[in-house]
């Protein structure tokens, strides 16, 4: 087994919300996996990410997910962070999805891709 030394700790969070005036619940999952170092090489690792469930009452097709995620890999003089987000909403005979990636490395942005997809439902 590799040892790892922890830089930052874990967290972990899930919180459910509703606007009964509005009709809508909201779920928000969160985990931070922290951030390590393998001593044996020096590499530093880490992630995080959210993700945001709504629907509103009586409303199926309101249905809505929003993923975001951040990994980091680095060394002492450098790191590279991968963010991502993604999209999912639908109608009555399509989901729809947007995902976004954007790469980093010492904090300066050198990528970003946005995808768009339209997949029909096909009786789901």
């Amino acid at each position: 087994m590799i040892d790892k030394e922890p830089i930052r700790s874990g967290n972990r969070t899930q919180e459910i919300h509703h606007n009964p005036i509005e009709g809508t619940w909201v779920l928000e999952e969160f985990s931070d996996e922290g951030e390590r170092k393998l001593p044996v090489n020096g590499l530093i690792f880490g992630s995080s990410n959210r993700d945001t469930y709504t629907i509103k009452e009586n409303d199926p097709l309101s249905a809505r997910v929003q993923c975001e995620w951040e990994l980091k890999v680095g060394r002492d003089d450098w790191m590279t962070t991968l963010e991502s987000y993604s999209d999912m909403t639908c109608d009555e005979t399509n989901f729809y999805l947007t995902n976004t990636m954007t790469a980093y490395e010492n904090g300066s942005q050198i990528f970003e891709k946005t995808w768009n997809k339209e997949i029909p439902r096909d009786h789901i």
